[in-house]
C-alpha cells in the first residue's frame, strides 16, 4: 500500500489531501450511480446512451486512479472495470479495497441473514414456550424485506393462534429458512 500524499495549494496553508479524497470519492460514487441508472433507463435513445457510455468509461479510469492516489491505495486497471460492470455494488467493493469502508452493503446483509437464520433455527429446536415469543420478537426486530420473511411471520401467527401445532410449524419454518438461505446466501 502506498502512503497517502500531502496536497497543498497556494490558497490554503494546510494539507488538502482529505478534501481531494472526498471529492474524488464523490465523483466515483456518482459515476457508479449513473451507470446503474443508464442500465435501468430504457427511455434514452440508443445513440445518446452509447455517447454517454463513451464518456463514463474514461471518466471512471481517471476517478478511480485519483481516488486510489488520495486514499494511499494501490490502483489497478481492473478497478474501473469493477464499477463499470457492477455499478454501485462495484463502487462499494472498491471502497473496501481502498479502505474507505469496512464491508459492502451486501456483505452486511449476508451477515444479518446468517444471524437471523441461525437464531431462528435455535429457537425452533426448543419448546413452543418461550421460543415462539422469541421468534415473534426476532421477526419484529428485523428490517429484512422478503416474501419468505412474510411467510415466516404468517405461520408464526398461525402457531400463536393454535391453528397449527409446534411440530408442523417447525417443519414448515425450516423449509422456509432453507429457501431463504438459498436465495440470499447462495446469490450474494
Amino acid at each position: 500500500m502506498e502512503t497517502k500524499p500531502k496536497t497543498t495549494s497556494t490558497q490554503f496553508p494546510y494539507d488538502m489531501s482529505g478534501w481531494c479524497a472526498e471529492k474524488s470519492e464523490m465523483v466515483t460514487e456518482e459515476l457508479a450511480l449513473l451507470i446503474d441508472d443508464l442500465r435501468k433507463d430504457d427511455n434514452i435513445e440508443k445513440d445518446i446512451k452509447e455517447k454517454i457510455w463513451g464518456f463514463v468509461y474514461p471518466a471512471l479510469y481517471n476517478s478511480t486512479k485519483l481516488l486510489s492516489f488520495f486514499c494511499g491505495a494501490e490502483w489497478s486497471t481492473g478497478d474501473r472495470e469493477i464499477i463499470f460492470d457492477k455499478g454501485y455494488k462495484g463502487y462499494e467493493e472498491l471502497s473496501v479495497k481502498y479502505g474507505l469502508i469496512e464491508e459492502t452493503t451486501e456483505s452486511k446483509e449476508k451477515k444479518e441473514i446468517e444471524r437471523f437464520i441461525r437464531r431462528f433455527r435455535t429457537y425452533l429446536d426448543g419448546s413452543r414456550y418461550p421460543n415462539r415469543t422469541f421468534i415473534h420478537d426476532l421477526l419484529q426486530s428485523k428490517k429484512l424485506k422478503h416474501p419468505i420473511i412474510n411467510d415466516l411471520s404468517d405461520i408464526t401467527e398461525k402457531v400463536t393462534l393454535g391453528e397449527i401445532d409446534w411440530e408442523n410449524y417447525a417443519r414448515e419454518a425450516l423449509l422456509l429458512l432453507d429457501r431463504l438461505s438459498k436465495i440470499y446466501l447462495d446469490n450474494i
